[in-house]
């Protein structure tokens, strides 16, 4: 539950925070899609590993709970719930990334989802469940 909160907030602040087309979208992570039907999808700029810019076509959801629901079923594959399990961040946000989740360098992914997390811990007072070890980095932060 707290992994996948902070991805989605890292990712897209739950959905809301889309601007142009991307508005009402409910996408939760970012999550892209083949499909161009503007009925189902809308194009936004993202980044490769480089940092160069591309555009991608990104889904859209009918709603919240559908966009959530997708960015569970993507992201929590069995290598991320292993981790998960044993509450590694670390090795959560690298298998992650060994799935195609997402193209950034991986200490700037971990040093995004580590922040992500703090905060999320301090508007939900949630108990600590996650351990980030790595992601202490002084590398250009990613937003």
């Amino acid at each position: 539950k707290h992994y996948v909160a902070i991805v989605a907030r890292h990712e897209t602040f739950y959905g809301k925070g889309w601007k142009n087309e991307g508005i009402g979208s409910n996408n939760w992570g970012a999550v892209q899609t083949r499909n161009s039907d503007p009925s189902q999808s809308f194009k936004h700029i993202d980044h490769h590993a480089d940092g160069s810019q591309y555009t991608a076509i990104f889904k859209k959801y009918p709603d919240n709970a559908s966009g959530a629901n997708d960015l569970i079923r993507i992201l929590l594959k069995p290598n991320v719930k292993a981790a998960l399990a044993g509450g590694n961040g670390d090795d959560a946000v690298a298998s992650q990334r060994s799935n195609g989740y997402f193209e950034a360098p991986l200490a700037l992914y971990h040093q995004a989802l580590r922040r992500n997390y703090e905060e999320f811990l301090k508007k939900t007072n949630e108990p600590r469940l996650i351990t980030f070890t790595v992601g202490n980095v002084t590398e250009k932060k990613i937003p």
